[in-house]
């Protein structure tokens, strides 16, 4: 235990020296290495920006902007992932599997911000060659999960079914989550008691997951909020018991979602509480045109009356026209010219 004790320090001081003495880009990532490994990402990272200084290469550009953005994800912070996973993604040199994996990082990072549609297009550029390949940061699995659950929450049903479900790219990789793949066939088809259910059986699970923990709640808000607007957007009318069974919900928290979804105007409608009813409401069309065609007339005045009036200023030659000392200068300027 002492000999490993004394061979840290020992390889730690020989790497701290090399730095300092030669300053090279090679020891610089091998001394961010070390960090990493102990988990100090911080340090990693600060040594890991410092060899922007010794690149030469482009190859060594794209090693540097993979080791930060990877660093970065693991400190938790995600400071640089923006910036060198964008770079990596445009350059010629970076791989498949190389450009996956920034994508995955930048899933990660608009994830934690809490831009939930930036994140599903960047989880669903993922490719399946990733998985196992970057298992430090995230497995393909997580992918398939986390694009799907974005993708829910933010997409309407055709996008999701082009994006998501059809997707022959994100479909390889929803293989690897096949509860998932259900869970957003479901949805799509308009299956909300399964596909809730299911959602509902996912969550424990979820509210452990280390990148999705603190967002869960927020997701499987949006999810439902989705699927009510959906639901309900083809009828007039809808029993409010009918429509709890179709989300596995009991009557009063359905009443209190529909509330909050019309208090936002997302869904327009009424409440009938005593019977309960959820009643569209829909615009008077017979108004609506009487409105147009009154405007319409009264545009049409106002024109005409605009143009009886120029008609009888020209009539009585109510004409403004500059002095006649300025005329005749005028006059006199346009004849010097000729």
């Amino acid at each position: 235990m002492s000999f490993s004790v004394h061979f840290c320090v020992s390889y730690r001081r020989v790497l701290v020296c090399l730095c300092v003495s030669r300053c090279t880009q090679k020891a610089l990532k091998a001394l961010g290495d070390f960090y990493a490994a102990r988990g100090e990402f911080g340090q990693a990272l600060t040594n890991y920006t410092s060899m922007r200084t010794e690149l030469t290469t482009p190859k060594q550009s794209l090693e540097m902007c993979l080791l930060v953005t990877t660093a970065s994800v693991l400190s938790g912070a995600m400071t640089y992932v923006s910036t060198h996973a964008s770079r990596v993604r445009t350059m010629g040199e970076a791989d498949n599997v190389q450009k996956s994996q920034c994508n995955a990082a930048l899933g990660l990072y608009n994830l934690k911000s809490g831009s939930y549609r930036q994140a599903a297009e960047r989880f669903l550029e993922v490719s399946v060659e990733m998985d196992g390949k970057y298992k430090e940061v995230i497995s393909g699995r997580d992918v398939a999960i986390y694009g799907a659950l974005c993708g829910l929450a933010t997409y309407n049903r055709n996008e999701l079914k082009t994006k998501v479900a059809n997707s022959l790219e994100f479909k390889q990789l929803l293989e690897l989550a096949p509860g998932w793949r259900q869970i957003v066939s479901d949805f799509c088809l308009g299956n909300y008691a399964q596909c809730f259910a299911a959602l509902e059986k996912a969550k424990a699970d979820l509210a452990l997951d280390v990148y999705l923990a603190p967002h869960v709640e927020k997701l499987y808000n949006k999810i439902r909020d989705r699927a009510l607007i959906q639901y309900f957007k083809p009828f007039v009318a809808v029993k409010l018991p009918a429509m709890a069974a179709a989300f596995q919900v009991d009557v009063p928290t359905l009443e209190k979602q529909l509330v909050q979804l019309i208090a936002s105007n997302q869904i327009s409608a009424r409440i009938d509480s005593a019977n309960k009813i959820l009643y569209a409401r829909h615009a008077d069309q017979r108004t609506e045109t009487f409105q147009q065609a009154l405007q319409a007339s009264n545009r049409y005045i106002r024109d005409v009356k605009s143009l009886l009036l120029r008609m009888s200023l020209i009539k009585h030659n109510f004409v403004v026209r500059p002095p006649e000392g300025k005329k005749r200068r005028e006059d006199e300027r346009g004849q010097d010219k000729d």
